[in-house]
C-alpha cells in the first residue's frame, strides 16, 4: 500500500466487517435444514473492495481481520448450523485468506493478460470472488471437519449442499457486483467533476 488513500480504503473495509459480523451474525450462507437456519452475509463485500483498490496486502489484511473476526464470533453465536465449523481457524480464517488473494489475483490478471478496463475486471471479480468465497468456505469444512459436516448435513455430500445453496450463493454475488459498480460509478463521477473544477 503506497498511499494514504490506499490505507484510508482499507481502514474504511475493516471497519465495515468489524461493525458489521456481531450486528448481523456470523451465517455466511442461508441454508434451512428442518428447523435450523443458516443466514445471509454480504460482509464478504469490503474484502473484495480492498482486493480491487488497496493490492496485495490490503486483500491480505481484510480476509485475515474477516476469517479472524468470523473465527471469534463463532463462539458467541448460536445461530446457523454451519457457524459451529467456524470455531476451527481452517474452516474461518484460511478460506477467508484464500478468497481474498483470489480476488487479487483474478483482479490483476484480468487487467494484465487480458488488458480490460477496471470496471469489467472489476465486476467480473467481485462476482467470480463471491462464488468462489462460497465454494472455498463450505468446502474447507468437508475437507477438515468431514464426519461433523455429514452428520450435520445428514449425510449430503458438498455438490449437494453447493445446490441448496446456490441461489444464496448467486444472490451475493450479484450483490458484490451492485456495491462494486456503485463504487465505479461514484468514482466516475467524482473524476468528471474534479476535472470540471480544475
Amino acid at each position: 500500500m503506497k498511499s494514504w488513500k490506499n490505507i484510508l480504503i482499507l481502514s474504511l473495509c475493516i471497519v465495515l466487517i468489524l461493525m458489521a459480523i456481531p450486528a448481523l451474525g456470523i451465517g455466511h450462507l442461508t441454508l434451512k435444514l428442518g428447523n435450523n437456519t443458516s443466514t445471509l452475509t454480504l460482509m464478504h463485500i469490503p474484502v473484495i473492495v480492498a482486493a480491487l483498490f488497496t493490492g496485495f496486502y490490503g486483500a491480505l489484511i481484510s480476509g485475515f481481520v474477516f476469517g479472524t473476526a468470523s473465527f471469534i464470533n463463532a463462539f458467541f453465536s448460536s445461530s446457523g448450523i454451519l457457524n459451529q465449523f467456524l470455531k476451527n481457524p481452517l474452516c474461518s480464517i484460511l478460506p477467508c485468506i484464500l478468497f481474498a488473494l483470489f480476488a487479487y489475483y483474478l483482479f490483476s490478471l484480468l487487467q494484465s493478460k487480458f488488458s480490460m478496463k477496471n470496471v469489467f475486471s472489476g465486476l467480473i471479480t467481485a462476482f467470480s470472488a463471491s462464488v468462489f468465497h462460497s465454494f472455498c468456505m463450505t468446502l474447507s469444512m468437508y475437507i477438515f471437519m468431514h464426519k461433523q459436516i455429514l452428520q450435520a448435513m445428514h449425510g449430503r455430500n458438498w455438490f449437494e449442499l453447493i445446490k441448496m445453496l446456490m441461489p444464496q450463493i448467486l444472490q451475493e454475488s450479484f450483490a458484490a457486483v451492485l456495491v462494486v459498480g456503485a463504487i465505479y460509478l461514484f468514482i466516475f463521477i467524482y473524476d468528471i467533476k474534479f476535472k470540471k473544477s480544475k
